[in-house]
């Protein structure tokens, strides 16, 4: 879909609408459907190698095990009206 609407005037204009909609969609896979894209705009924290997942999954829980939860101290409540 955004294929069609991102290029849709290169499209319209070329004489084989089909392959050139196919190359723009390889292209727009390419350069923005990856993790390397993501994490370049920060909206992921890491990258992890499919090799290391389970070194990585096994020390975040080791990490999380004794965490404590404090909950902060009720500053101003609420009173019934």
């Amino acid at each position: 879909g955004a294929v069609n609407i991102l290029f849709r005037k290169e499209i319209a204009a070329a004489p084989d609408q089909q392959k050139l909609r196919e190359e723009k969609l390889k292209e727009f896979y390419d350069k923005y459907v990856n993790p390397m894209y993501s994490a370049s705009l920060q909206h992921v924290d890491d990258i992890i190698d499919p090799r290391k997942i389970r070194l990585t999954l096994i020390r975040a829980l080791e990490i999380s095990l004794n965490k404590i939860d404090e909950l902060p101290k009720k500053k101003i409540g609420l009173t019934p009206v």
